[in-house]
């Protein structure tokens, strides 16, 4: 844990700790891209690099974290679609994009892909798509999508165990 550090940038060497379960680096001031050999972190559960100045693309090599159960990189400053090979990542069970400048749409297969998400936060970026994007989701309980550019029938997501859901300052409709 190295969240408040007011850390600015990480020694390359740093990405070779490949051990490590739990990685916290949130609130410090690291601007930099997230380096594509993040994906050294094969035995990662759990990154947290919430609110820096990260910037660039989400890198691919998040893909081979393929024991990641949380991550969160809301409040950063990510300029990429999400990477379609994250689907990858099938044990996550919470994830944060929000508040970035993620653009595009969600991968194909995206709900479906991850079978234990229960956490979906992706409000306040640039993610275009329709509610049937969300239809596959089977353990979902919280859902923001809220400042996107989603549009269509909000229909389709109202399926599964929802608990709270923030569809907010899009384009939806009901039918």
């Amino acid at each position: 844990d190295l969240s408040s550090n007011k850390i600015t940038n990480l020694p390359s060497d740093f990405w070779s700790l490949g051990s490590l379960k739990v990685l916290n680096l949130s609130f410090n001031e690291i601007s930099e891209n997230l380096p594509s050999n993040i994906g050294n972190f094969g035995l990662l559960e759990s990154l947290d690099i919430s609110f820096n100045n990260f910037s660039g693309n989400i890198p691919e090599g998040i893909s081979s974290l393929t024991s990641l159960q949380v991550l969160n990189l809301q409040h950063n400053g990510f300029q990429s679609s999400i990477p379609p090979r994250i689907l990858n990542c099938k044990s996550i069970v919470s994830m944060d994009f929000s508040r970035n400048q993620l653009h595009g749409s969600l991968p194909e297969g995206f709900a479906a892909a991850f079978p234990k998400l229960e956490s979906l936060n992706i409000a306040g970026n640039q993610i275009q798509g329709r509610g049937s994007d969300f239809s596959g989701m089977v353990s979902v309980t919280f859902l923001n999508i809220s400042r996107n550019l989603f549009r269509g029938s909000v229909v389709d997501i109202f399926r599964g165990p929802l608990e709270v859901i923030d569809l907010s300052h899009n384009q939806y409709i009901l039918k």
